[in-house]
């Protein structure tokens, strides 16, 4: 779902919708919730945090603060579960989220950073996740990979 996060903006407009799917926090203890959006041509996996109205990524070697448009997660008749990655390893069933370097998918991971949880970038064939922490990109070999599904209606 599209985030407007513009200073024109609602005055709710930057709260999360109901279905986002939290992710961890940020360094100050706030929570975080599934985003993406572009940077410099690369759509990324974020964590969107609603009392700061921004959305924060890794490229670069740095934490990116993307511009005013990101899309947050919402899941309705989904189901979501974090399945144990590696070195650039993510389940088949892996929710693609975005793309890096001539288009090489990437997909949206977390793990547990210094004693945060933090949202980040798995990419293949760097072999580790990028997250952003405390204004750097920071890499993590082992981690957990977002992964929905369809809910089952037969129940």
């Amino acid at each position: 779902m599209p985030m407007n996060l513009d200073g024109d903006s609602l005055p709710d407009a930057h709260q999360p919708p109901e279905g986002a799917v939290q992710c961890g926090t940020n360094e100050d203890g706030l929570p975080t919730y599934v985003a993406r959006g572009y940077f410099y041509g690369d759509l990324l996996p974020a964590a969107y945090v609603p009392e700061k109205k921004a959305a924060f990524s890794s490229h670069s070697q740095k934490t990116q603060v993307l511009g005013n448009y990101v899309e947050i997660l919402v899941l309705n008749d989904c189901d979501h579960k974090w399945v144990p990655g590696q070195q650039g390893t993510y389940p088949q069933e892996a929710l693609n989220t975005g793309y890096v370097e001539m288009l090489e998918v990437t997909y949206t991971g977390r793990a547990l950073f210094e004693g945060i949880l933090r949202l980040g970038k798995v990419h293949p064939s760097h072999k580790v996740m990028y997250i952003p922490h405390h204004g750097q990109e920071v890499n993590v070999n082992t981690y957990e990979v977002l992964v929905v599904s369809p809910l089952d209606k037969a129940n």
